[in-house]
């Protein structure tokens, strides 16, 4: 059984990736989606890709596109 606190500190940790503050920004922008909801959906995806993907280095660029596709479908 995971700490209460583990999803609090992967949140603190996933904002961590370099860029990230500055994507959901831009992505916020672009979609005109409060960034509470914007980074929640960059999170999920980034999450959702980095559980199979086996190389992490363009991770952060395919959960900006998705994040913008999955925004843009509300």
């Amino acid at each position: 059984m995971k700490p209460p606190y583990a999803d609090r500190m992967q949140r603190l940790v996933r904002t961590k990736v370099p860029g990230a503050r500055e994507v959901i920004i831009e992505l916020a922008h672009q979609t005109q989606r409060p960034l509470d909801e914007v980074e929640s959906v960059y999170e999920q995806q980034l999450d959702l890709l980095e559980s199979y993907a086996t190389v992490k280095t363009f991770v952060p660029v395919f959960a900006k596109r998705r994040a913008r596709e999955v925004l843009g479908q509300y």
